[in-house]
């Protein structure tokens, strides 16, 4: 669907653009754009590749355990369905699905998307294998799911290259603006999710 629409987008451009006599214009933006696209790509290389090598090598020196042992009480509260052997263990035991839940949510805390991409689908392969459900998601992937996609953003280090790869003079100053933005997003999601999984549970009851 999203190829399609942006490929509607460009089309519609072009048309109305070669409509408008300004094809000429058209072709120069196509052409400028195509390698900024190209140079943005290659200036952002280089931070992504750091972040993402240091966020490795802190995950194979235990930064899983230290933080886990930080956020249990957290994510003990969030997740209690998740294996008890798990939760009553000091940190998220390696290869387990705490483990892969704290990497993903410390990746998206330091603002590392890319990053913590992989790690949340570890996590919901592993969430997976212990459903009940089968290949139904159950209330904790669900939950996940937001958390992943709301997360709280301390260092927003994608954005920073991003707008320091375009030029901008102070790349960091938008980060008050994001620590609220992503703040209400994550209070508002793992809000509606818990009161869903909530009713979802009282009609499955009802129900019986």
């Amino acid at each position: 669907m999203l190829n399609r629409i942006f490929l509607g987008m460009l089309l519609a451009a072009i048309v109305v653009g070669m409509a408008l006599g300004r094809g000429e214009e058209l072709t120069s933006a196509l052409l400028e754009q195509s390698a900024g696209a190209v140079r943005l790509a290659i200036d952002m290389a280089g931070v992504m590749c750091l972040w993402s090598g240091l966020m490795k090598a802190a995950e194979r020196a235990g930064l899983a355990a230290a933080v886990g042992k930080l956020l249990s009480p957290l994510t003990r509260r969030l997740f209690p369905k998740l294996s008890k052997k798990e939760q009553n263990q000091k940190g998220p035991k390696e290869g387990s699905a705490l483990e892969a839940v704290t990497m993903n949510l410390t990746a998206n805390f330091l603002g590392l998307g890319n990053a913590a991409t992989p790690l949340g689908i570890k996590a919901m392969e592993r969430m997976a294998a212990q459903s009940p459900k089968g290949s139904a998601a159950t209330d904790e992937m669900i939950l996940f799911l937001v958390c992943n996609t709301a997360a709280v953003q301390l260092f927003p280090s994608t954005l920073a290259a991003v707008r320091q790869a375009s030029g901008a003079a102070r790349p960091l100053d938008v980060l008050p603006a994001v620590w609220i933005a992503s703040l209400a997003a994550l209070a508002a999601g793992v809000g509606s999710a818990l009161l869903m999984g909530r009713l979802s549970r009282r009609r499955e009851g009802a129900g019986r």
